[in-house]
């Protein structure tokens, strides 16, 4: 695409026409500068940044509002070529929903569409990562920001699609870029579904150990056939609770006739008993108590004996009469209660049997509740297993094919070299008319870290050679002094096998990932020589990373110290006896380091990192150890441990013979 000229419907618009071949400068005029005016503010605001803005908006951009309502009615139109063809974009701020291309009225979504087929060549599997409107701010820059890094623009949004827009634009190919993103978000979306099932209360005691995932699966097996087994017989009776109180109810009113038969059954007894009984005394010694009787008493006091026995035998006879017919009158009652007695047994166990085989509705609900929610365990359990087998064997897969596809990377880079070569070499032939003095290019490396990025992509005009180091915001502003030397360690406790592969570049603590987000440097050094700048953080940016600066001097010591961490490993110190892990399952202390310290590859980075830091500070830099800044200061750091200053000073002559310089 050419621009070609940019026309407005309105008389006061100056129309713009762009070069044929080389480059147009927009340049602002003013009018004479008045008294006082800032010279450097006086070609603002004459509209360079509009222009940009203008072009955009009949290139398809979004709707502008600050258009319709500060421009009413006004209609731009923008003529450019593609190949040989000429065409010309109309677009008005009333109606911004539509552009006019070559007298046709597209949406401006179709638009869009239609200008990336036309300029650009997209794979299929693009989608809305590569667009018309997403590379086009790449060629037309619309705010500060697209200034800041020559890799990213406003409409980047993250680093996959940084690299994806630039490489394609570069004409190199991107679906190794697209297949590790794929892969790693793949990844990623396993490693989350893996935490969420580790978050599920059920789920949480399998993969804590406590439980094993197939013994339970089949108790619950067997818990649901159970209960499905019982359901299936289950018979419910509508008015379950109404027959159960009724047998309830006979069943009290058979408790109190069986009770008052009860009392009915001694009161026969006692009646019998009292038949039964007999005054059973001989004549003689009635006819012996009488004489003596006669011998105390008148003849005329005492009765005659047969008329004694004659009252007695009348008194006996009555009383026999009257305890027959209580014993008469008990008996049927006897007989009566017994007959209802039988009867209400006879209600009772009809009621019984009815209710035998059946249950209420809400106890099958429960039943059939708990049935449900074993069976719900049962799948989440079966899902569990399921899942967490794919997505174990996917993961497992994902691993081999993004190894493969880092062999096949290299393998890529190695095939195409003098071919991407020549592809980034426009780029430093362009920057050297410009900076004719100052190293530039484009770097393209294999990125094999756990991350969704295929290359490390770099543009950089200058090294940081030409970069000024920090300065503090005390009076003065004074640069960058003091170089600190750190160690920032790592414990591998009591497992002392791992500091035999403490060096290599497998380890753990020598990933670039384990330091690219720390806070505490400008810089970090891995054992086996690798180079980390923490946040992309350099030289440049002030830093505090000391006891001395964060608590006694301050904000005025930010900038004057520049921090660099080299990576050690330490192991804990023990006692007879005593135990590494202290009662929260940590490490008890760090005490012991390794000997030497340092590796030869770190040192060397470190003399280079110093002796960079030194040039731009235009003098050697102080170095100085971090425990002697934060000496006598509370909390203080005892590092770096086992640093060798003659090891380090011996590869910091090296580095200064290597580029013609002397060392003494």
């Amino acid at each position: 695409m050419r621009l070609i000229e940019l026309t407005s419907n309105r008389t006061t618009f100056k129309t713009v026409k762009f070069n044929r071949t080389g480059v147009s400068l927009v340049i602002g005029s003013r009018k004479d500068q008045l008294h006082g005016e800032d010279d450097s503010r006086s070609y603002n605001g004459v509209g360079k940044s509009l222009l940009i803005e203008i072009i955009h908006f009949c290139l398809g951009s979004s709707t502008n509002t600050s258009f319709r309502q500060h421009l009413p009615s006004w209609e731009f139109t923008l003529r450019f070529e593609i190949g040989q063809t000429a065409y010309s974009s109309s677009r008005s701020t009333d109606k911004q929903g539509t552009i006019s291309l070559n007298g046709q009225i597209l949406k401006v979504k179709a638009f869009n569409e239609l200008l990336g087929k036309l300029c650009f060549h997209f794979p299929d599997w693009g989608g809305s990562q590569l667009s018309f409107r997403s590379l086009l701010p790449r060629f037309i820059r619309r705010s500060k920001a697209d200034y800041n890094d020559p890799k990213i623009t406003s409409s980047d949004r993250e680093p996959y699609t940084v690299l994806l827009r630039n490489l394609f634009l570069l004409g190199i190919d991107i679906s190794l870029v697209e297949n590790k993103y794929s892969l790693r978000t793949r990844q990623s979306e396993l490693e989350l579904f893996e935490r969420n099932f580790k978050n599920d209360p059920f789920i949480r005691e399998y993969y804590t150990g406590s439980k094993d995932a197939s013994l339970q699966a089949k108790h619950l097996e067997e818990q649901i056939a159970r209960f499905e087994s019982d359901l299936a017989q289950f018979a419910v009776a509508e008015d379950y609770y109404q027959i159960e109180k009724e047998a309830n109810d006979l069943t009290g009113r058979l408790r109190a006739l069986k009770n008052k038969r009860a009392v009915v059954e001694n009161a026969l007894s006692n009646v019998q008993k009292s038949l039964e009984a007999r005054a059973d005394i001989p004549r003689e010694k009635v006819l012996a108590m009488y004489g003596e009787l006669q011998r105390a008493f008148r003849d005329e006091t005492l009765k005659h004996l047969q008329e004694v026995e004659a009252f007695h035998s009348q008194l006996l006879t009555n009383r026999i009469a009257r305890l027959g017919q209580e014993r008469m009158r008990l008996e049927t009652e006897k007989r009566n209660l017994e007959l209802e007695i039988h009867q209400l047994n006879q209600s009772v166990d009809a009621k019984l049997r009815y209710l035998s085989d059946k249950r209420a509705l809400d106890q099958y609900a429960a039943v059939s509740a708990q049935l449900s929610d074993l069976r719900a365990k049962f799948h989440k359990l079966q899902d569990y297993q399921h899942l967490l087998h794919k997505s174990r064997e996917d993961a497992a897969s994902i691993r081999i094919k993004l190894a493969e596809e880092n062999i096949k990377t290299n393998a890529y880079l190695d095939e195409t070299f003098y071919e991407t070569e020549s592809r980034l070499n426009v780029f430093s032939s362009l920057a050297k008319r410009f900076y004719p003095d100052a190293p530039a290019g484009i770097t393209l490396q294999n990125n094999i870290g756990d991350n969704k990025t295929r290359y490390d992509f770099d543009v950089r005009i200058g090294g940081l050679l030409d970069k000024p180091l920090s300065r503090s915001n005390a009076n003065g502003r004074p640069s960058a002094r003091y170089f600190v030397l750190h160690d920032t360690s790592d414990n591998v406790c009591a497992n002392i096998k791992r500091l035999a592969s403490a060096d290599l570049p497998t380890a753990p603590w020598n990933r670039v990932e384990r330091w690219k987000d720390y806070k505490q440097a400008h810089m970090f050094i891995t054992r086996d020589g690798k180079t980390v700048r923490p946040q992309e953080r350099d030289f440049s940016v002030p830093w505090r990373a000391t006891r001395l600066e964060n608590k006694v001097v301050g904000e005025r010591s930010k900038g004057i110290f520049l921090h660099v961490e080299s990576v050690q490993v330490r192991s804990v110190e023990l006692k007879p006896g005593q135990s590494p892990l202290n009662d929260k399952g940590k490490c008890i202390n760090d005490r012991i380091s390794q000997y030497p310290g340092f590796t030869d590859a770190q040192y060397d980075r470190l003399a280079l990192a110093y002796i960079n830091a030194s040039v731009r500070a235009g003098e050697w830099l102080v170095p100085a150890f971090h425990v002697a800044i934060d000496r006598n200061i509370g909390g203080g750091h005892d590092d770096p441990r086992n640093f060798d200053l003659s090891r380090w000073g011996t590869f910091i002559c090296h580095r200064l013979v290597a580029i013609g310089d002397s060392c003494s």
